[in-house]
């Protein structure tokens, strides 16, 4: 794999679900996810083309409901509609109700792959643009990096 190559797989693999991405970076706050995750945690989450039921998902509030534009990650525990669209209802793991809110797929940022407990209260939130930063770095270093020139050959001609 050339360096063009392996630099586009990393920049895909690391940009953000927020801008159009497919990989998004949580950090856990609240107790609603407890025993799953607590705050501190650092959830990766990839987008998906379809949830299900039993998912946990990160996403935001959409417009128009309680807690608008917030982010939260949660359990899908129904699906309903929305406006005519398919929409998640989402309850966190340590909670008795599920969330006010219907959730269309347009809103989620991914589904939790992966965890790190407690990552986040040393690294903060910006750990994000840090990785975003470092994969910059790549490109560039990947770019300018010279190439080997060929040697000349030592050996004489027949």
């Amino acid at each position: 794999m050339g360096p063009w190559a392996l630099t586009l797989l990393l920049v895909a693999a690391v940009w953000p679900a927020t801008w159009g991405g497919i990989t998004g970076l949580t950090f856990v706050q609240g107790h609603s996810m407890e025993p799953t995750y607590y705050t501190g945690d650092l959830v990766l989450t990839i987008r998906q083309p379809a949830y299900e039921v039993g998912d946990v998902i990160s996403f935001q509030v959409p417009p128009g409901q309680a807690g608008e534009g917030g982010r939260a990650i949660h359990r899908i525990s129904a699906v309903g509609t929305l406006d005519g669209a398919e929409a998640y209802v989402t309850l966190g793991d340590n909670n008795a109700e599920a969330d006010p809110w219907l959730t269309p797929s347009r809103h989620i940022m991914g589904r939790a792959v992966a965890h790190v407990p407690k990552v986040g209260l040393l690294l903060g939130s910006s750990l994000q643009r840090t990785l975003l930063a470092g994969a910059a770095a790549l490109v560039v270093l990947a770019l300018l990096w010279p190439s080997r020139a060929p040697t000349p050959d030592t050996e004489p001609a027949a």
